[in-house]
């Protein structure tokens, strides 16, 4: 099984766990077996137990692609991302709530990512009254990349309503990929 990286800093290929710390309980929902299905990527329960720790990137984009395969979900990373905000990103997300407002919370998780996500990338640019994040992959090649890309989207949009209030809602949404065909 896989030793946790200790608290602190995400590690260049790693991600802290808080974002995805539902794992277990959302491969349930799929009905898979979380003891049987995080094993066969070197993982255990307890690797999601403290949002502080991390998990190498290879390993979780093996678990997303292993998950989504047995379950038929292509929707894992929406799933993941249910309910998630502010909160999981630990002190990037801590930082930016206590930020005055949304401008400067975007800026405060922007300067910060890192501690939280060493696998991506988080942009801002403000034009008026109207802002863009972005989230990318340093590596586009890393599996399961499109979970991660919407687990991402769905836990920013949650942030986002956190900081602007429950009316706010995006202009728009892109992702890299073709839409699922399913339902």
């Amino acid at each position: 099984m896989e030793a946790l990286v200790p608290r602190g800093r995400a590690p260049s290929g790693a991600t802290r766990v808080g974002t995805i710390q539902r794992m277990v309980p959302v491969l349930r929902e799929m009905r898979l077996d979380p003891s049987e299905t995080l094993a066969e990527v070197g993982l255990c329960s307890e690797s999601f137990d403290d949002p502080d720790h991390a998990i190498a990137d290879e390993k979780l984009g093996r678990l997303l692609r292993r998950a989504s395969e047995k379950s038929g979900c292509s929707d894992l990373g929406l799933r993941l991302g249910r309910g998630v905000g502010l909160r999981s990103l630990g002190l990037v997300g801590e930082l930016a709530a206590r930020a005055p407002d949304a401008g400067t919370a975007l800026a405060e998780i922007g300067r910060h990512f890192g501690l939280h996500d060493g696998a991506g990338i988080f942009a801002l640019s403000l034009c008026g009254p109207h802002a863009s994040v972005t989230y990318a992959l340093h590596e586009p090649c890393l599996e399961a990349s499109e979970q991660r890309l919407q687990h991402a989207t769905l836990v920013a949009c949650n942030a986002l309503r956190e900081l602007c209030g429950p009316a706010w809602a995006p202009v728009e949404v892109w992702l890299p990929f073709r839409r699922s065909a399913a339902p």
